[in-house]
């Protein structure tokens, strides 16, 4: 729209780009650790299985496998995607809309168990944000993020939070039904963070303490989840 531009590739249905008025907000990050990295959803699961072993891989399938538009417009775009990944009981159906409205990105995230049996499921995003004059300056509902980092932190957040990045407008985050963030930048292989993004990861539970598996992640058959993420300007 006359605001916004957003560039999402079927594959993953990851988001190449967004910009807000003349600022680009999210964009494509070459890592220290030679990877090249895009705001992705992880599903059904964000980090390493811990309490299940279904052969999935960190972060998930989803991000890596092509995954058709359904419906597309000028200012919206849809997707949907069956897991199909080693042992993982089948029928779950993710399904992905993308909206911009005024200033605002919306991504709406719903779960759909098609299956006979129960899913569990830890949905995440793991957006990057890009920061022109480095993140250690950042700062999330007004606090920090550099040690926060530096800890690999995972904490609740609220329904609405402020990112202060600099050389960036302030950003507002909007989430319903992704209730933790984990604050996190990569490395190189000696050790060095990368300077030039910021991840706050949105993510429905904490994974470090064992949430996918556990009875809080289980969808039962004939059930939808679904989770929303606003990305404005403050």
């Amino acid at each position: 729209n006359e605001h916004c531009r957003l560039q999402i590739s079927p594959r993953g249905t990851c988001i190449e780009s967004f910009f807000i008025d003349d600022h680009q907000i999210l964009g494509v990050v070459a890592r220290g650790d030679g990877n090249m990295a895009m705001t992705h959803p992880c599903s059904p699961n964000f980090g390493p299985e811990r309490n299940t072993n279904f052969g999935l891989p960190q972060h998930g399938p989803l991000r890596k496998d092509l995954c058709p538009p359904t419906d597309l417009t000028t200012n919206s775009a849809q997707f949907s995607y069956a897991v199909n990944c080693g042992s993982y009981p089948a029928g779950l159906v993710v399904e992905r809309c993308f909206s911009l409205v005024g200033k605002a990105l919306i991504i709406m995230t719903t779960h759909r168990n098609k299956g006979e049996v129960e899913l569990p499921i830890l949905y995440g995003e793991h957006p990057y944000f890009l920061t022109p004059n480095g993140w250690e300056e950042v700062k999330l509902n007004g606090v920090s993020v550099a040690d926060l980092v530096k800890e690999d932190k995972i904490t609740r957040w609220q329904p609405g939070n402020i990112l202060e990045i600099p050389g960036l407008p302030r950003i507002a985050i909007m989430q319903v039904g992704l209730d933790f963030v984990n604050l996190w930048v990569g490395k190189n292989p000696e050790g060095k963070y990368d300077h030039h993004y910021f991840c706050p990861e949105p993510l429905e539970g904490n994974h470090f303490a064992g949430y996918f598996g556990n009875p809080e992640s289980m969808l039962v058959p004939g059930a939808s989840r679904h989770a929303r993420l606003v990305i404005t300007t403050a």
